[in-house]
């Protein structure tokens, strides 16, 4: 179970994700994708998309602050159109939604994404 927010506030030791890039890739899947945010040192796996997803290891980014994961190959390889996906990260606690900045929640609102999705695009 998620951790849950207390007046606001994001719930301690949840990660933060400030954004995300790319956004997108390929349907074959074989992305390299960092993810940039706070509390990301607990994070062992990324899974791109429902509970059903296969989950990709997570890797250390070459700074702090960020990780690594490669989306699987054909994630998503009957696809027509677009298709975006939630991101969940895996830590001790078990597999979580980030929790979105105040930064990523602006960009979400003015331009679009926002660091919590990915989108697939027919290869």
């Amino acid at each position: 179970m998620p951790p849950r927010s207390f007046g606001g506030a994001v719930a301690p030791g949840r990660p933060i994700v400030t954004s995300i890039e790319p956004q997108g890739g390929p349907s074959a899947g074989g992305t390299r994708v960092a993810i940039y945010g706070l509390r990301l040192r607990a994070v062992t796996e990324c899974r791109f998309g429902d509970d059903d997803a296969a989950p990709v290891a997570a890797h250390r980014g070459e700074r702090r602050g960020v990780v690594v994961c490669t989306t699987p190959h054909n994630a998503r390889a009957n696809i027509s159109t677009p298709v975006s996906v939630p991101l969940s990260l895996h830590t001790r606690s078990g597999w979580v939604t980030p929790a979105r900045s105040a930064e990523s929640a602006r960009h979400a609102f003015f331009l679009g994404g926002g660091g919590r999705s990915f989108t697939f695009y027919p290869s």
